[in-house]
């Protein structure tokens, strides 16, 4: 099989990002800078990002595909002075609904890590303490729960041995479920610190860039598929996204950022999952989208492409 792909969007270039969709449509430029939106979200048909994370009201923003805002919701916490919400560490639930998670200063300095839910209409919010665990990837299943992948650690140091990296919340911050161990993936680094989540219809997937490993769970926790990563040499996987079809898609970079974003589909083949031949150049992978479209970043702006698959 050969892969092509189907230009969707175009690319316009301009001092600020700008939002594409529809062939050769350009809509209005967004007022969003290149590092911003290198740290966006695409979730349930909305493009995230955060601004102002470092201050005590972080703002949550939602745009749609035409670069429309959706929604601009604070965040706060009561007695926090600084809430740090990280890069990519925030989806959307399809009604809406906002998670996040990161770390929160009071001017004693006390810290902690959170995970935190803010309603549609942004008057409703409900913060949990999740420290020692820090979620450092976050995502909502398609009944509104959200499952986060995170490391264990106090004052900066592990510690626990073993412990479950991906936990399932409901909406109240209760724990669901659990699993993946750590003991069950050797690696030096711990595999959650470089990870993401992925969802689709009827499956979660944790991938991990530092381990090279993609694990695939049912909705009620069991696991389905564990995998290898194989990636070429001096490369390695900054974006990934999985589609309707449950076909999974990464965006790969040279180890030092040297040459262009190369994109390839990731094929489950027995325990491993190989990359197919790269499209070159491609982008940042953000996800995919509802209509199986993949959602990129290119020089500073966001395009959708769809990917086809053609006969030899």
């Amino acid at each position: 099989m050969k892969f092509a792909l189907t230009l969707l969007t175009a690319l316009v270039v301009a001092a600020q990002p700008r939002f594409a969709a529809a062939p050769l449509v350009p809509f209005r430029t967004l007022p969003l800078f290149p590092e911003e939106t290198a740290g966006g979200v695409w979730s349930n048909g909305a493009f995230l990002l955060v601004r102002n994370s470092g201050s005590n009201a972080p703002l949550l923003q939602a745009y749609d595909r035409q670069g429309k805002l959706l929604q601009a919701s604070t965040f706060r916490i009561a007695g926090a002075v600084l809430i740090n919400i990280y890069p990519g560490r925030f989806s959307r639930a399809t009604d809406g609904t906002w998670g996040v998670s990161g770390s929160a200063y009071t001017n004693d300095s006390r810290a902690a890590v959170f995970a935190g839910w803010l309603s549609p209409d942004g008057t409703r919010q409900t913060v949990i303490r999740t420290s020692p665990y820090v979620p450092a990837a976050l995502t909502f299943a398609p009944d509104g729960t959200i499952w986060t992948a995170g490391f264990e650690r106090e004052a900066g140091r592990a510690l626990r041995s073993d412990h479950a990296i991906v936990r399932h919340f409901d909406r109240m911050g209760r724990v669901l479920s659990s699993a993946i161990l750590r003991s069950s993936i050797p690696s030096n680094t711990h595999p959650a610190a470089e990870s993401r989540l992925l969802v689709s219809r009827d499956r979660l997937g944790w991938i991990s860039y530092t381990a090279n490993i993609y694990v695939e769970l049912s909705f009620d926790g069991r696991e389905l598929g564990r995998y290898d990563v194989k990636v070429p040499p001096k490369t390695q996987i900054n974006g990934t996204g999985i589609c309707g079809d449950n076909s999974l898609w990464a965006s790969l970079t040279a180890e030092g950022g040297q040459r262009p974003l190369r994109l390839v589909r990731l094929e489950r083949t027995g325990h491993s999952l190989l990359p197919t031949p790269s499209i070159e150049p491609g982008g940042y992978l953000y996800g995919c989208d509802e209509a199986s479209s993949l959602v990129l970043g290119v020089k500073q702006s966001v395009i959708w492409i769809r990917p086809a698959i053609a006969p030899r």
